[in-house]
């Protein structure tokens, strides 16, 4: 085969793997807010792990919403995809913007959250009456179960606030 075939291959393979690499496309996403970042490993089997309490909490401190949570306490497992679902309704005669706010308690579980899709990477507009529902979709990585704190707690509590 022509050598100079096999570098323009190799350099094409190395520029591909540097691709997903560095994720420009997600870092497009989450500056741009007008697509879902892609993740590689959303897409791979992970053995399940640990079975946890899992609380999703939404806190509202405004008077001009309403934010609750469709499925607020379960149970799920370490390394297994979960989905969260929001209600959000604007109860007040004006548009509002809000950017929801990630609370994760306790807090050492945050370095273990891994998120697919988050509220916090976008800022939302509501028009008076209108309403929407926002997913949030996260896995917590078996790692969490090597941590000697989660053995003492197995409750996590996850949740945003506006």
């Amino acid at each position: 085969m022509n050598p100079l075939l096999l570098i323009a291959i190799r350099f094409a393979a190395i520029l591909l793997i540097a691709f997903f690499a560095i994720q420009p496309f997600n870092w497009f996403c989450q500056i741009s807010q007008k697509c879902q970042p892609f993740f590689l490993s959303y897409y791979f089997p992970k053995e399940i792990g640990k079975q946890i309490k899992l609380s999703v909490n939404a806190l509202d401190y405004s008077e001009k919403v309403e934010f609750t949570v469709l499925k607020p306490e379960g149970e799920s497992y370490t390394n297994l995809k979960t989905l969260a679902i929001y209600h959000v309704k604007n109860i007040s005669k004006k548009t509002i913007n809000f950017r929801p706010a990630l609370i994760v308690e306790p807090k050492y579980v945050e370095k273990y959250l891994i998120r697919y899709q988050c509220l916090c990477l976008h800022k939302y507009r509501l028009k008076a009456g209108e309403e929407i529902e926002m997913k949030m979709e996260f896995m917590i990585d078996k790692k969490i179960e090597s941590d000697e704190r989660f053995n003492e707690n197995e409750l996590i509590n996850i949740g945003y606030k506006i």
